[in-house]
């Protein structure tokens, strides 16, 4: 199945007193790019939490965002460094005997502001508890970012086949026209012919034959109206193939373009053109759909 390269993922679980929220953003890319954004605690797993993106991901840009709650159950520990204390308070005495002149008690409202006198120890996290929980919560997440995914990229699918399908009629439209440019040829021919000679004069049919022979092998559009009818039905078999085959359709519709402007260098017919201008226009809108293809 076809799968767009943009798509949203959320999801949140708990665990061993802490709660993890996994919040995924992908855009489309040329190649595959992850970036994390999550506290320092968690660093150590995210190789690991790669790995498991890896599994999903083909292609594009995707953002993972996690974020860790501590539950209230985990209590912070604040300790009192009661060396850095002590000496704090022996130096304040000595500059007191120094110095009469400053005199007063210290408060605790003032030792709260003294700089490595308290400390908080958080309980460390153990990895190895909370990882089934964080793997668990970013692989719901990436499963919703999937089918994210699939929704839209079945949407892109449907709008390529119909394009595509204008496309195909107006090919029909164009070998249809292709006899036409001889006949037009021939007739402008003959009558700037008969504008230069005098009409005494007669015109060698056999050297207008070969004349209107000439340029029909130069203006002979059937190879690249076959090779561009062949595009389009590999097209089809990749959307219907689905999976990883967004690179592959991006070189057809470039191998599809190139077609085309064959087929109007070498026309000279109005509605040749014409068909040539919209079937360019439709692969314009099919080429900026596959960017966004996975």
């Amino acid at each position: 199945m076809i799968k767009s390269m943009t798509g949203y993922g959320r999801s949140v679980q708990s665990n061993e007193g802490y709660t993890f929220t996994v919040e995924m953003k992908a855009v489309n890319h040329r190649y595959k790019e992850l970036a994390f954004r999550m506290s320092k605690e968690l660093l150590a797993v995210e190789e690991q939490l790669k790995k498991t993106v890896n599994r999903y991901i083909n292609r594009g840009r995707v953002d993972v965002y996690i974020t860790m709650e501590k539950d209230q159950q985990i209590e912070e520990v604040i300790a009192v460094n009661e060396n850095t204390l002590l000496g704090y308070l022996n130096a304040i005495k000595k500059i007191q005997q120094d110095i009469p002149e400053i005199n007063g008690d210290i408060t605790v409202k003032e030792l709260l502001t003294i700089p490595d006198v308290f400390s908080i120890n958080k309980q460390s996290i153990d990895i190895d508890l909370i990882i089934t929980t964080l793997e668990k919560a970013l692989e719901q997440a990436l499963m919703e970012l999937v089918r994210f995914r699939r929704i839209e990229g079945e949407q892109l699918a449907k709008d390529c086949s119909n394009r595509l399908e204008l496309i195909e009629g107006l090919c029909e439209n164009i070998s249809n026209h292709a006899d036409e440019v001889l006949n037009e040829y021939h007739q402008k021919l003959m009558k700037r012919i008969q504008e230069l000679l005098k009409d005494n004069v007669q015109i060698d049919e056999t050297r207008l034959a070969t004349e209107v022979a000439i340029y029909a092998d130069k203006s002979n559009i059937d190879e690249e109206l076959t090779r561009l009818k062949s595009h389009v039905r590999q097209f089809n078999t990749y959307l219907d193939e689905g999976e990883t085959v967004g690179r592959k359709l991006d070189f057809l519709v470039q191998e599809m373009n190139r077609e085309v402007n064959t087929i109007g260098s070498k026309s000279s017919s109005t509605n040749i053109s014409n068909y040539v201008v919209e079937i360019k226009s439709e692969l314009e809108k099919i080429r900026e759909q596959v960017q966004n293809i996975e």
